[in-house]
């Protein structure tokens, strides 16, 4: 961690005491969870800056999965959210195919310090980033970012509720 993230760690508050301690709890706090995914999203970054052929497609598989995950956002189905990760759910298998044509690629570049990372993420106190982050990371290298786009559903279906009631 550099200095300046140390500080912002230290400044955001931790009630789980893994900031202060480096020790993985079984429950992160809300805090260290969200940390915990800008850490492996910023670890997939690093990797995949290293593949481009691999990291190609996956950004065209996550800018696809962003837009279907909008689409049934917006739908006027009974259970949006669950048609979202249903869309997270097909890019993730649209994951593992785009792992299996760049296994040449991928074996040339170490991934323990991204297994790692996602390791923290499975800690999380929210569920849907818990299975979602131990589903998708078996695929390879993109399940970070589409874990990530569940965070993103999650704001947007808050806002919607939020101007319904408010």
């Amino acid at each position: 961690m550099s200095g300046n993230e140390g500080k912002r760690a230290k400044s955001t508050p931790c009630d789980c005491g893994y900031v202060e301690s480096g020790v993985l709890p079984a429950r992160l706090c809300y805090a260290c969870g969200d940390r915990a995914l800008r850490a492996w999203e910023a670890e997939e970054k690093s990797v995949l800056g290293r593949m481009p052929g691999y990291a190609t497609a996956v950004a065209e598989l996550v800018r696809e999965a962003a837009k279907s995950q909008d689409r049934a956002l917006k739908a006027r189905a009974n259970e949006p959210f669950a048609d979202a990760a249903w869309e997270r759910s097909k890019a993730a298998r649209g994951l593992a195919r785009i792992r299996r044509a760049h296994r040449h690629e991928l074996a040339q570049v170490p991934l323990d310090r991204w297994n790692d990372a996602a390791a923290v993420v499975a800690h999380d106190p929210r569920e849907l980033f818990r299975k979602e982050s131990k589903r998708f990371a078996k695929r390879g290298p993109g399940a970070a970012a589409l874990t990530a786009l569940g965070a993103v559903a999650m704001e947007d279906l808050l806002k919607v509720v939020r101007s319904r009631n408010g």
